[in-house]
């Protein structure tokens, strides 16, 4: 089993709201592919699991 981490930080945002994400990272490559995303805002910490086909998720905070 494979795996790809990217980090990504979103800087100069006073209080994160909603966060909407469309993501189909290596879908078209493997369709058993998953992507798990873990956001942080506010000391929250929010996680969401996308399975093909699903391609898009949103956090409120």
């Amino acid at each position: 089993m494979e795996s790809v981490w990217i980090y990504a930080e979103i800087p100069k945002i006073n209080q994160l709201k909603k966060l909407e994400v469309q993501c189909q990272i290596l879908f078209d490559f493997q369709t058993l592919q998953s992507n798990i995303f873990h956001v942080k805002s506010n000391g929250q910490e929010k996680s969401y699991k996308l399975d093909y086909p699903k391609n898009s998720t949103s956090f409120q905070f």
